[in-house]
């Protein structure tokens, strides 16, 4: 190549390599456009889904708070029927024992296929010193057979004030079987006639004092009491979680 060529096929070099250089670029901007579009695509694909997502949570936050609401409400509602249902077994109970407040339940006398109860009752009377007749007496009878154990005699008077002094009059006395014609001397108590579930409440009571060596538990009036010891204080016992205050 001469001199006089140089500029020629520079400038046709030049011209060439402007040509690739703007083809290169042309190249590389639509690649970008591209890989820009489909970097937009993404962004908004997940913007979209983060929005969808977002909207989700708000929903579940929302159901959630309803449900935590509707659950406290069911927590209330179930609570008040708890207590409604335990009022209503003590009105149960009250009303049981309110039947039973004129009887006594003599226990601990063996039964005999020819007794005469009312003789029976007589003989107490004799023995507590306090007359007692058929006047007052409304009925009498034994008591279901529980267990191998002789069934109980339940007395019902006509006057609540004779009751009392019937209990009150055979608590002092420690009667015996002796006091009713027998030869051997096993105990008789007088006490309250209770209600089937007071009778098992009374048990429980009985169980846990000795387990947590207490000193007393009695009945007075249908109601049950518990005392540690002679200082300490009296213990109504109404229901079985009482029975936890035992300690």
């Amino acid at each position: 190549m001469s001199l006089r060529d140089f500029p020629v096929e520079m400038e046709k070099f030049l011209k060439d390599f402007r040509q690739e250089m703007r083809e290169m670029r042309n190249a590389l901007e639509k690649e970008l456009r591209k890989e820009y579009k489909e970097l937009k695509s993404s962004i908004t694909f997940f913007s979209q889904q983060f929005d969808a997502m977002a909207k989700r949570h708000t929903k579940l936050e929302k159901e959630n708070a309803a449900l935590k609401k509707e659950n406290a409400s069911l927590l209330t509602e179930c609570q008040s029927l708890k207590e409604l249902a335990t009022s209503s077994e003590q009105r149960i109970t009250d009303l049981e024992q309110y039947s039973r407040n004129k009887n006594i339940e003599i226990k601990g006398i063996p039964f005999s296929e020819n007794e005469s109860l009312p003789q029976l009752l007589k003989q107490l009377g004799d023995v507590i010193t306090e007359e007692l007749t058929e006047q007052d007496i409304d009925a009498c009878h034994r008591g279901p057979r529980r267990d191998e154990g002789c069934p109980n005699v339940v007395v019902q008077f006509r006057s609540r004030a004779k009751r009392d002094l019937v209990i009150e009059k055979s608590r002092k006395k420690r009667l015996s079987t002796s006091d009713f014609g027998h030869v051997n001397h096993s105990p008789v108590f007088v006490n309250d006639h209770l209600c089937l579930t007071l009778k098992i409440l009374l048990g429980q009571v009985v169980a846990r004092k000795n387990e947590k060596g207490w000193k007393y538990a009695w009945t007075r009036d249908g109601k049950i009491f518990a005392r540690k010891s002679d200082s300490s204080r009296v213990l109504r016992v109404t229901r079985s979680q009482d029975l936890e205050k035992i300690q």
